[in-house]
């Protein structure tokens, strides 16, 4: 039955353009005339589409997600090719109707480090020989308070971090978070940096930071904005668990230092 069936849709004009509308309506019709094998290619399609949820993604979220990991892609595509581009020899300068021209050098500017430029920003922290403290135990108990810390709303900063390319809008990612160091985490597979504030992670400071992040994140979801991305597109942003926000709770406890943050 399923051999006969093939071969009959297989009938048809052999070559031409007959041949190619032919293809055309089979293919058009094809969840007519194989509805079980149409709904279970939907079916598996709907279950990929889900599967960022495996990673603390909200069903809600889903469709910002994408449209995310979209940007985050266009933008590490335009940054390779503006690399490939400027890497290509310059030919500006070279006069072509003098035989004793010689050509301009182009002198390319380096591009500053998004993150020495993050962190050499308005007030740079000072950094603190590791041996010069002594390194709180992993095991310090860092109170959260929920009842005393105010909920800060996300604006558009007035304070820009120059090498920085902000966002006209912030982008929202949400999920579970993963700690990196006191400065730095990941939400549904994204890295992105602490917006507008900075601890140096192998000080004192900066493991109370770390230990504070992962005590606020554990089995809670994380709301991140992204602000602005680094010039190697690496997300800055401003991270809330609930109503509180990670980035000013570290500079109202000491752990961080306010680099530009409002």
């Amino acid at each position: 039955m399923i051999k006969r069936r093939k071969d009959n849709d297989n009938i048809g004009p052999s070559k031409g353009w007959a041949k190619f509308f032919h293809r055309l309506f089979l293919f058009i019709t094809f969840p007519l005339r194989k509805p079980k094998i149409f709904a279970l290619i939907i079916l598996v399609l709907f279950l990929l589409y889900l599967s960022p949820m495996l990673t603390g993604i909200k069903f809600s979220n889903l469709n910002q997600w994408y449209l995310n990991q979209f940007r985050v892609s266009s933008n590490v595509v335009t940054q390779k090719a503006k690399e490939i581009t400027a890497s290509l020899p310059s030919t500006e300068g070279i006069i072509s109707s003098s035989a004793d021209a010689k050509p301009k050098i182009v002198q390319i500017p380096a591009k500053t480090s998004g993150r020495r430029a993050f962190e050499r920003a308005k007030s740079p922290p000072v950094v603190i020989a590791p041996a010069a403290v002594e390194v709180a135990p992993v095991s310090q108990n860092i109170a959260i308070e929920q009842a005393a810390i105010q909920v800060v709303a996300v604006e558009p900063p007035s304070n820009r971090i120059s090498g920085l390319k902000y966002l006209t809008s912030p982008q929202v990612i949400s999920g579970r978070a993963e700690i990196v160091n006191a400065n730095e985490l990941k939400v549904g597979g994204i890295e992105m940096f602490l917006y507008g504030i900075y601890s140096t992670p192998q000080t004192t400071d900066g493991q109370a930071a770390k230990e504070y992040l992962i005590k606020s994140t554990k089995d809670r979801a994380v709301d991140c904005s992204i602000i602005a991305y680094t010039q190697q597109s690496i997300a800055t942003a401003i991270c809330k668990v609930g109503n509180v926000s990670l980035n000013h709770k570290l500079v109202e406890l000491g752990f961080s230092k306010n680099v530009s943050l409002d």
